[in-house]
């Protein structure tokens, strides 16, 4: 594995710049991506557009040629890398071998799988074996009835067999990752069932426990899922979610790229109508899509005031941003963002890599890795942890990410 290199963070640097200065045509690479392995599952979520089998994008795998291509180009520059999205990533066969390959360039690498399927051990061994920092785990109750009321088709014996069998594969190979933490989205039939959770997780096979808020779909409310009562798992909430006053980071600094050859501007795309590049495969990311007209428009969009900036956001209940779908063929989705509460992701990830370099030039093993570090957190433009010039994290966690993204 290679040494993050200094002009990553230099990289970081004129990133916040550009964004700082409002610039629609970005010279900093992505900071942070999202390559989706699959675009089918194997359950039924009644919130998640593949789960209803909405069809709103193909049902395939990432070549993983075309995989390699996007790493081999944003690699040296990435610090976080989400292989998830709206898909199962466990079902790709390749999927540890994505993992592997882009740990080449110290990449902090994240999944997020249902785990309710059947893996033989093998499987298991190569996922432990990649490098893999953090596998999340969506399991919503503390028994089968409650656990698929949402995860429908799912398997809580078969989710729990799955977690201890990459415990026990860790403590014979003598690895401590990847840590394996519980995702566990609230609504009104488990929120008594949180505490719970907390004191059942590390039984189950689960390093840790994260509580978030979830969308909630017309389709689930017709299952019987509604919206917590409890304001903080509660995205629909009477006083709304709180939204940044400064543009979008993820146009500045993260992108996704999708199993077809798509490229979306963020984790928040439903439809494939709503890319910023129908298909990157024969393209370079950086000089043919990063900059191009769609891209520009929206940062000058995004850079332009607006009415109600940092202002209270109320969401309707159509599932995952469902309602986001351009209704015009000329409309950009950040004209109707669907994820207007986490605008401000791409900062808190900064957060992270600014306040790991502080860590490392106080307290390193030795004078080059303190000096190394200090250097790296300069040329970031000595970020101030926890602000980036930007209003604090808002709102709950949504079923998109959790906040625990480390």
């Amino acid at each position: 594995m290679q040494q993050k290199p200094l002009r990553a963070y230099a990289n970081v640097g004129l990133m916040r710049l550009a964004r700082r200065l409002r610039l629609s045509v970005n010279p900093a690479r992505p900071i942070v991506a999202y390559a989706e392995p699959t675009l089918y599952c194997n359950l039924g979520c009644p919130s998640c557009p593949t789960g209803l089998k909405l069809d709103v994008r193909p049902r395939v795998a990432m070549d993983f040629e075309w995989y390699k291509r996007v790493l081999d180009e944003l690699g040296p520059y990435l610090f976080f890398l989400n292989l998830y999205n709206w898909g199962e990533p466990l079902l790709h066969k390749q999927f540890p071998e994505m993992v592997a390959y882009a740990k080449r360039w110290d990449i902090r690498v994240i999944a997020s799988s249902n785990l309710s399927l059947p893996v033989e051990r093998e499987y298991l061994e190569r996922l432990v074996r990649s490098g893999l920092d953090k596998l999340k785990v969506g399991m919503e109750g503390t028994t089968q009835e409650e656990y698929a009321r949402y995860r429908v088709r799912g398997d809580f014996d078969l989710v729990t067999k799955n977690m201890r069998s990459i415990q026990e594969i860790k403590r014979e190979l003598g690895m401590k990752t990847p840590k394996v933490l519980i995702g566990f989205h609230v609504f009104a039939h488990n929120q008594d069932s949180v505490d719970e959770a907390r004191r059942l997780h590390g039984e189950w096979g689960a390093d840790g426990i994260s509580f978030a808020a979830s969308f909630v779909s017309e389709q689930a409310e017709r299952l019987g899922v509604q919206a917590s009562t409890i304001d903080r798992f509660n995205l629909y909430r009477t006083e709304g979610l709180k939204t940044s006053r400064e543009p979008c980071s993820w146009l500045w600094g993260a992108i996704v790229a999708n199993p077809g050859g798509s490229i979306s501007p963020c984790c928040g795309v439903v439809d494939r109508r709503s890319d910023f590049e129908a298909d990157a495969r024969a393209m370079s990311i950086f000089g043919g899509v990063w900059n191009n007209a769609l891209y520009r428009r929206a940062r000058k969009g995004a850079t332009r005031p607006r009415s109600g900036a940092g202002e209270p956001v109320h969401l309707i209940k159509d599932g995952m941003g469902l309602s986001s779908i351009p209704s015009t063929e000329h409309e950009l989705i950040c004209e109707r963002c669907p994820i207007p509460f986490r605008q401000d992701y791409v900062d808190r990830m900064l957060d992270k890599v600014g306040k790991d370099a502080l860590t490392k030039a106080q307290r390193g093993k030795s004078l080059r890795i303190r000096a190394r570090a200090l250097t790296a957190y300069v040329l970031m433009g000595m970020p101030r942890l926890g602000g980036n010039g930007r209003p604090q994290s808002p709102g709950p966690p949504n079923s998109l990410a959790d906040t625990d993204e480390t």
